[in-house]
């Protein structure tokens, strides 16, 4: 976007910029100069780039150094980032944003966005994406490219974005990396592009010095950047004195010299002169003269046994370790392990130590167009490869066997096993296969009354190479019929074996066609369907038996691990994943990778990182923290377990030699609404319907479609003004058969009657109530001197308790609490005072204790308090345990106790549901009916004279039709809950109804 505005830049302002540049250094394009990297507007919002040191570095090299980098973006739409100001005639660069480059310093670049506020456009809109271009301090200017934002807000290139508030002005949608105020980018990838590089060499033509830049060459200068091709002569340093001891002819370029000093240069030599190099006849010259071995010198003139030697590897750990050698000439090599076979399948040419890796070569189709696409084949054959013949569908139909590997074994074919394939297609042919597939014999059937069949064994002198069937290799049939394909299953079952015949005298037919898929991703079946071949028309049955999960784990987070400096090696071996092939197996902590690999059919060694200590960040596994793994395959992720690497050690080696698939958990109670077929472990979480209803929180059974069902349907009156309607009940049971209206005129006649009664009943009570004050009395006269004392003695005593009710131990002996040692009961239990510890609780009527006081006590007893309450056992009060009735028993009278009611009877003690209302009751006023609410109206529908009333002095009003009289009333639907609630109306009208 930002190379198309710069394209579209104008003649005019082209050449102005040119002739406006001369004087100035040289710049990349010419729609931008070294002036434009300045002011630029802070319009109160802004996003913030963040350079890393480790990422800063391009910034700072030979050539760039130090420098300004600036944002731009074409602000008023002119295709340029830069414009003459109309009235001053002054150039504005339409810079958004810079920062100063420091070398050795990390820095940050605030880009500010557009000021919403206002009309123009005085920044970055929303979602757009700004130019960015640096100028170095030798004023050249670079365009700057910055991908691979992996840090802060992580942007992904073509990933759909959105900034802001949907709802609000300030919203967008951008794809990859756009403005959005408050974000934070780091760039990890950072590239300068030149301005101007004609050869495309990647150095800027400002800094191109034309040179010989092969420092082989006499020519070459190290401040060359640019070869021009004038290297011509080679380097040769050498001595050029010829006098000196190793003059060399050829050389060109000085090198060190070194004078001749001749003399004896025999060690070993009495005239040994150290500084001689160059021999002469003053010494004896001792050395090797026996020429078997690899140190004779043939200018040797005293021999010397111990300068005799061969020269080999002297090294036991090396792989040519030569036990013969007695100098070492650096030539031992490691042992490297692999297959040194080469014949297999995966020969190392590297290799010089076999290890027992070696892979047979497995013949198959590997075209995976092809309808017999064999995914464990490692060598293809193109005449393995099977096709659709039949013009649609899927029908895999063999080739014929045509070979011979030398050995084989011999399947008859009975008349009865050839009757009981029904042939009547003369392409008919029977062929025999291994488990992978593999065709190893065929025989023709049409017309033919018996036959026999030869299947093909493995040719045993190629080692690595499988042509056949295998030494017990399980041996399958199948038949081709016209255009059919059937399964064979023989009477007796063949494993191959050389030279052995097998009669066979019936077959068992099954559709070869049939092709079993699953269809649901949380089984692994689904991740290995067919591929690659058209299934319409085909014979498919649902078949998923292996369920898996993912556990949170997504294929986005299979990403390429951080290099934290610290890690540890998960060998595995080859085969273990092999099913995987073509995958990735993984290795996360929480949702961050910290180990990658391909999988093969072959060896296997991950990678885990380890947490780098140097930094507050963790960035890795800790010690003993064990990973999470998982493979990715075919865009599904599988979440795998294992019990042999327990936990992260820097440095370790942890081989892993099995996976299991982990089970996934949910609810397995298949009633619940939230149950989970695939589920293997049960997680609790499994969530019933509630009773009478399913799971969509529908009726099971509801006759009348009313929403509520039968079960918790509730008869009674649902018609709002009858004394009797309940507000609750949801049926109507026939029960409205008395009005308010008519209860008012009963309750005319009634009143006068229950103020009578209620006026002798309160006679009567305090008449009664004097005479039960008297007893009273005279009872609790009766109780004293009623008490049983004894003598205590010192020591040890045994006491009964006399009182006919319990009583707290430390209550009771209160009076001597101050000489008892030990107060205990029959159970062991005790009360000491003296540690303030009572385990004996009350004391039982009756009970006996045994006691030890510290000093004699006369006469100690039980102090006999009365308990007074109501004794009278039909009294709604009545105490059991009380000695002295207290007159306060209350007879059961059924009433109405509701004092808001018509027919309130004060005398009752048991609400009768008698209870009548001849005015509104509004459940929603909250306050009772006749109260200081205005809004609670009474109801008497008119038949009253007066629409006024006055009670107990408050002034209520009659409900009418004339809404002018109804003192503002506003009458409808006043319950929140019901489906017609009238948030304006005040009072009441009974017109409620529910969903």
């Amino acid at each position: 976007m930002c190379s198309d505005l710069i394209k579209k830049a104008t003649i005019m302002k082209k050449i102005f910029y040119i002739l406006l540049l001369l004087p100035l250094s040289i710049i990349g394009q010419e729609t931008i100069a070294p002036e434009m990297f300045q002011t630029y507007i802070n319009t109160g919002s802004n996003e913030t780039f963040m350079f890393a040191q480790g990422y800063i570095d391009v910034f700072q090299s030979e050539q760039t150094m130090n420098g300004v980098l600036a944002a731009f973006y074409d602000l008023n739409g002119d295709g340029e980032i830069g414009y003459y100001n109309s009235y001053n005639g002054m150039f504005i660069p339409e810079c958004v944003g810079y920062t100063n480059i420091i070398q050795g310093n990390q820095t940050s670049l605030a880009v500010w966005g557009d000021d919403t506020t206002t009309d123009e456009i005085d920044g970055l809109p929303c979602g757009e994406v700004p130019i960015f271009y640096f100028l170095s301090e030798l004023n050249v200017i670079y365009e700057v490219q910055l991908s691979g934002f992996n840090a802060g807000t992580t942007q992904i290139e073509g990933q759909l974005y959105t900034c802001g508030d949907p709802e609000s002005d300030y919203y967008c949608e951008y794809i990859g990396y756009g403005y959005c105020t408050n974000d934070l980018l780091v760039p990890e990838n950072i590239s300068l592009l030149c301005q101007t590089d004609i050869d495309e060499d990647g150095i800027c033509d400002e800094y191109v010095i034309l040179g010989c830049m092969d420092s082989l060459y006499v020519e070459y200068s190290s401040i060359v950047n640019t070869n021009d091709e004038s290297c011509s002569t080679l380097v040769e340093v050498g001595c050029m004195d010829s006098l000196a001891y190793n003059y060399d002819a050829l050389a060109n370029t000085i090198g060190d010299c070194i004078v001749v000093v001749e003399g004896c240069m025999n060690s070993i030599s009495s005239l040994y002169d150290s500084d001689a190099n160059v021999q002469d006849a003053s010494c004896e010259y001792i050395g090797c003269m026996d020429e078997v071995f690899d140190t004779y010198d043939s200018n040797a003139n005293v021999h010397n046994d111990a300068s005799c030697g061969n020269y080999g590897c002297t090294y036991s750990w090396a792989f040519n370790y030569d036990s013969t050698a007695t100098l070492d000439n650096a030539s031992c090599e490691p042992f490297i392990f692999g297959c040194i076979d080469a014949s297999a399948f995966n020969y190392n040419v590297d290799a010089n130590t076999d290890n027992g890796s070696c892979i047979a070569v497995t013949l198959g189709c590997t075209d995976i167009s092809a309808i017999n696409y064999n995914e464990f084949a490692n060598t293809s054959v193109d005449e393995y490869c099977e096709y659709d013949q039949t013009g649609g569908g899927y029908c895999a139909l063999p080739n014929p066997y045509a070979g011979n590997t030398g050995a084989n074994m011999t399947i008859m074919l009975t008349p009865a096993f050839v009757s009981s394939l029904n042939i009547s297609e003369e392409n008919a042919y029977l062929v025999a296969l291994t488990s992978e597939g593999m065709v190893v014999g065929t025989a023709n059937l049409f017309g033919l009354s018996q036959t026999a069949i030869a299947v093909w064994g493995d040719d045993s002198s190629t080692e690595y190479v499988v042509d056949g069937a295998l030494a017990g290799e399980i041996i399958y049939f199948q038949m081709v019929h016209g255009t059919s394909l059937f399964n064979v299953e023989m009477s007796t079952p063949v494993s191959y074996t050389t030279n052995v015949t097998i009669p066979q005298f019936a077959a068992t037919l099954t559709d070869g066609c049939l092709i079993y898929i699953c269809t649901d991703q949380n089984y692994l079946e689904y991740y290995f369907n067919p591929i690659g071949i058209d299934l319409e028309g085909a014979n498919t049955e649902e078949l998923c038996s292996t369920p898996i999960t993912s556990t949170g784990l997504t294929a986005d987070m299979f990403t390429y691990p951080i290099n934290t400096g610290a890690n540890m090696i998960l060998p595995m071996p080859g085969g273990l994943l092999e099913q995987f092939a073509g995958g990735q197996i993984a290795a996360f902590m929480g949702d961050i990778c910290v180990g990658l690999e391909s999988i093969t059919t072959g060896f296997i060694a991950m990678g885990l990182w380890g947490d780098d200590s140097s930094t507050e960040l963790i960035d890795g596994l800790q010690a003993g923290e064990v990973p999470t793994f998982a493979v990715l395959y075919n865009g599904g992720v599988i979440s795998l377990d294992q019990n042999e690497m327990t936990g992260y050690q820097n440095n370790g080696i942890a081989p892993i030699s099995n996976f299991q698939f982990t089970e996934p958990i949910g609810c397995t109670e298949p009633s619940a609404c939230n149950y989970l077929s695939y589920a293997i472990i049960d997680d609790g979480s499994c969530v019933s319907p509630i009773v009478f209803y399913n799971c969509d929180n529908s009726c099971i059974n509801d006759t009348d479609n009313d929403g509520i069902c039968d079960e918790l349907e509730i008869p009674g009156c649902t018609e709002w003004g009858y004394n009797n309607y309940n507000e609750v009940a949801t049926d109507n049971d026939g029960s409205c058969t008395v009005s308010w209206e008519d209860d008012y005129t009963n309750l005319s006649l009634s009143s006068n009657a229950i103020i009578d009664s209620i006026e002798t009943d309160y006679t009567n009570y305090i008449t009664n109530s004097t005479a039960t004050i008297d007893s009273l009395q005279a009872a609790y006269d009766q109780l004293d001197g009623l008490s049983i004392s004894i003598d205590l003695l010192l020591g040890w005593n045994i006491i009964g308790y006399t009182n006919s009710y319990e009583q707290d131990a430390e209550e009771a002996l209160f009076a001597i609490e101050d000489l008892i040692e030990v107060f205990k009961d029959n159970n062991a239990d005790v009360y000491m005072p003296e540690y303030g510890f009572n385990g004996i609780g009350n004391l039982v009527p009756g009970q006996g204790y045994q006691i030890k006081v510290s000093e004699a006590y006369n006469s100690f007893s039980f102090e006999n308090t009365p308990i007074f309450g109501c004794t009278y056992e039909n009294s709604i009060n009545y105490n059991p345990i009380a000695l002295i009735d207290d007159g306060t028993c209350i007879t059961i009278i059924f009433g109405c106790t509701d004092p808001w009611s018509e027919n309130y009877n004060p005398s009752a003690t048991i609400n009768d549901g008698s209870c009548f209302y001849y005015m509104c009751y509004d459940p929603y006023c909250g306050t009772p009916p006749i109260s200081f609410d205005p809004w609670c109206q009474w109801m008497l529908n008119d038949f009253s004279t007066d629409p006024t009333y006055l009670i107990d002095g408050y002034e209520f009003n009659d409900y009418i039709d004339e809404a002018s009289q109804n003192d503002g009333a506003i009458y409808g639907c006043t319950d929140p809950e019901a489906s017609n609630y009238n948030s304006s109306a005040n009072s009441y009208d009974g017109t409620c109804t529910y969903p």
